[in-house]
């Protein structure tokens, strides 16, 4: 026990080691788990690898302390000899790890540094020969302390290597301090960062003002416990704000996505011919790959006007489909503009995740203006809309070829007439991501050439959105389990 104040002993106590072990460890494995969440939601969230790795390191050196003990009991070694050096060593290695992090973890690299390679890798090295010193270091205190603990006759803080320990870690604090407040234009939450710091460095300070004076006793220090019992939440905080920043980046990629569609003549340097040069002008979503389509009869030469026609219907169709940037809403969207467009009885929009359902995730009644409930359906029994999705083309149903088909459709969206369908995958890089079908069942008319075609041009612009809705829903679930 020390002379300090007495609310600085309270984790010095045998009760309050626990408490204070368990409370850090729990700590920095939490906030380890959230930038670890972070990576692994794609590739290329590098910066979010950095932290998991750099914070796994400091829960690592946590760890060591509890082996430490563990070797303590099993050899039954007196605590005094094993744990004060482990402590202080463990302290150091999470302050190296913890500061990496903080200042080149999320750093964004300037004019001046971004053409030199391995901006991030002197980082690595200089991480990696700091862990080789403080091993090395702690070696050899160890095998000092061990010896010299024997005699019984001071403590770890009257020792020079207690006053070696305590001196060294608060001198690097107080430089990276220094390299923090110097990046301050590549490093984000400077503020936080400057708290996390200065809160150890007064916890080192302290202590090594009381070793000065040699008013310090024991073999620990409450001071710095009880720094780094108040500065790891914070550093929690700042993984979490970092982790919701790049949630926030993702979901707004979807808004800037939206804007860029919403406003296209302004972007138009010259009046698209056609559906997939008004797409390639515009969106600058890839035009589809190849298709083959079920033998129809030639479509006729487009008379004079009716490709403008045809791109202003277009055009119309995007705007209604990012009409609210909430990605719950653009599958409904995409449904109602599609039905809209060309005039359709029913348009639904169903997804393509399981090779023998697939789940309707919008159906819209254009005759009735509302939104209809819908259920699965069964592959099985669409053999043409199986042969759509394999062979990626439009195929159309008609009550005297596919009676069976479009009863088991129409009976799913609780639909009692019949009238054809046309079946559009949504190919994204090549790949099913959805499909919309139209129906007619009240009118039971056939949809033109060109209302087809349309409805092929509006294939890319739907499974784009679709892709961009589905990977912000994801987002943002994986972050509410995350948040629980």
């Amino acid at each position: 026990m020390d002379s300090d104040p007495e609310f600085l002993d309270l984790f010095v106590k045998s009760n309050g080691e626990l408490i204070y072990f368990l409370a850090i460890y729990l700590i920095g494995q939490s906030a380890m788990l959230m930038a670890l969440s972070q990576r692994l939601r794609g590739p290329g969230e590098i910066a979010a690898g950095r932290y998991a790795v750099l914070l796994g390191g400091a829960v690592a050196a946590w760890i060591t302390m509890g082996l430490g003990a563990l070797i303590g009991l099993v050899t039954d070694t007196p605590d005094a000899s094993i744990m004060p050096p482990l402590e202080r060593a463990a302290s150091a290695l999470v302050i190296l790890y913890v500061s990496a992090a903080l200042l080149a973890a999320d750093s964004t690299p300037t004019s001046k540094t971004a053409g030199k390679a391995g901006h991030h890798r002197f980082m690595w090295r200089i991480t990696q020969l700091g862990t080789l010193l403080i091993v090395a270091g702690y070696i050899y205190t160890a095998l000092t302390w061990y010896d010299v603990v024997d005699n019984g006759d001071t403590t770890f803080n009257q020792h020079a290597l207690g006053f070696f320990w305590t001196f060294l870690p608060g001198l690097y604090l107080l430089c990276t301090m220094g390299l923090l407040v110097t990046r301050y234009k590549d490093t984000a939450d400077i503020p936080l960062k400057l708290i996390f710091l200065v809160i150890l460095e007064i916890g080192y300070t302290y202590t090594l003002i009381q070793i000065s004076r040699d008013t310090v006793e024991g073999h620990t220090s409450g001071a710095l416990r009880w720094g780094f019992l108040v500065a790891m939440p914070i550093l929690m905080i700042i993984v979490y704000r970092f982790v919701i920043d790049r949630l926030t980046r993702a979901i707004d990629e979807v808004s800037d996505y939206a804007d860029a569609v919403s406003r296209p003549q302004a972007a138009i340097s010259r009046r698209p011919e056609t559906v997939d040069s008004l797409l390639e002008a515009e969106i600058e979503i890839p035009t589809p790959e190849p298709q083959i389509t079920a033998p129809v009869k030639p479509a006729p030469i487009p008379h004079r006007g009716e490709a403008p026609k045809e791109s202003m219907a277009l055009l119309r169709a995007i705007g209604m489909m990012i009409e609210k940037e909430d990605p719950d809403h653009i599958p409904r969207q995409i449904v109602i503009a599609i039905a809209t467009v060309l005039k359709a009885d029913v348009a639904v929009l169903v997804s393509h995740d399981d090779p023998a359902w697939a789940d309707v995730l919008a159906a819209y009644d254009n005759i009735q203006q509302r939104l209809v409930p819908g259920l699965a359906l069964n592959l099985a029994e669409q053999p043409t809309l199986r042969d759509a999705v394999e062979h990626k083309a439009q195929r159309p149903l008609f009550p005297d070829r596919n009676l069976d088909e479009l009863v088991d459709l129409y009976t799913r969206l609780d639909i009692n007439q019949l009238g054809p369908a046309y079946i559009q995958p949504l190919l994204r890089s090549g790949k099913v991501v959805g499909v919309v079908i139209i129906g007619l069942p009240y009118t039971a008319r056939d949809l033109s050439d060109g209302e087809a075609n349309l409805l092929e041009g509006l294939a890319p612009v739907a499974a784009r959105l679709l892709m961009l809705s589905r990977a912000a829903l994801n987002l943002r679930t994986e972050h509410e389990e995350s948040a629980l």
